[in-house]
């Protein structure tokens, strides 16, 4: 027979942690918690991102070809989950955060995305086009403006980048450690400098250098993105 507990034995034990490992664990607990969010977002995407039927319906891309890229920041394409670049930046913050497969059909590299392999590759002669033709240009500055609004920055006439009023609060939305945004930003800065608009990539840069909460390793990376190949 299995000798019976003691009363004394059946006193559960309190552990004492210290408030800054208490603070560790909570931050690690939500960094799991927001990757797995992330992960169902990204299942679950093609269910509520398909953009509402129009009159005149927009082609669709074919095969995610590089050359869609074109077609879709000139606003005669849809992306290959349905939605146009009007649409994407008319996204409220909290969409923007929840969605992962239109960050790279607003800012094209060079190199296939880890996590949206379906997304187009920015070759060499699409990157001239689109880095010369005049409404697209216009529309990437569109796009840095949405992204920088949602990050809490703006950028001013002068074309230095600043923090917006909304600042503080938007900053607390996505400066925590380990966040995707980071890689969004690297994704920014590099596509800015190949699309010939490395000014705005120091700005952007610039202004996000003196915030405290991103670590040392970030911001060089960062830093590198920012700065044009030699």
């Amino acid at each position: 027979m299995t000798a019976p507990i003691s009363p004394a034995a059946a006193v559960p034990v309190v552990l004492l942690v210290e408030p800054s490992l208490l603070e560790q664990l909570v931050q690690k607990i939500s960094n799991m918690l927001q990757a797995l969010f992330t992960a169902l977002a990204c299942l679950l995407q093609p269910l509520c991102c398909q953009a509402a039927p129009t009159s005149a319906p927009l082609a669709a891309p074919s095969a995610f070809a590089t050359q869609d890229l074109t077609s879709f920041y000139s606003g005669q394409t849809r992306n290959a989950s349905g939605v146009t670049l009007d649409e994407i930046l008319s996204w409220d913050d909290s969409r923007l955060e929840a969605m992962h497969d239109f960050i790279q059909w607003l800012f094209p590299l060079r190199t296939r995305s880890q996590f949206n392999p379906t997304a187009p590759v920015l070759d060499e002669p699409t990157r001239v086009i689109m880095a010369q033709d005049p409404l697209i240009r216009q529309n990437i500055l569109r796009s840095l403006d949405r992204m920088l609004q949602f990050y809490g920055f703006e950028r001013r006439p002068d074309g230095s980048i600043a923090p917006a009023p909304n600042h503080a609060d938007r900053r607390a939305e996505w400066a925590t450690p380990g966040n995707h945004n980071y890689l969004r930003i690297t994704r920014i800065l590099t596509n800015l400098n190949l699309m010939n608009y490395s000014v705005e990539a120091r700005e952007f840069f610039a202004a996000l250098d003196p915030i405290p909460e991103i670590d040392a390793g970030t911001k060089r990376i960062w830093r590198n993105a920012a700065s044009p190949a030699q």
